[in-house]
């Protein structure tokens, strides 16, 4: 996926019926390293038991990949992996 900064990221979360998700456990990884960056995205929203919107993502130029992980009050993980392409 090829994008143009700003542009809107938009996650829903989908919680089983017998536990709800905890949004304090959202975690957002970066590249390969998997390095931990959720303080810098949860700086600009509020990530609920539904999800997040973040209207005006300013993502410098090149190649991402996003690990976003959540658990529920279970505490079973949920992980998706975003791949996109900021172009210049």
């Amino acid at each position: 996926l090829k994008l143009k900064t700003p542009f809107a990221i938009s996650v829903q979360f989908r919680a089983q019926a017998d536990a709800p998700i905890v949004p304090a456990s959202f975690k957002v990884l970066y590249g390969a390293l998997k390095l931990d960056i959720t303080e810098r995205i949860t700086k600009f929203v509020t990530v609920t038991p539904q999800g997040f919107t973040f209207e005006r993502a300013q993502i410098p130029p090149g190649k991402h990949k996003l690990t976003l992980q959540v658990q529920d009050e279970k505490q079973r993980v949920a992980e998706r992996e975003l791949r996109f392409e900021v172009e210049p």
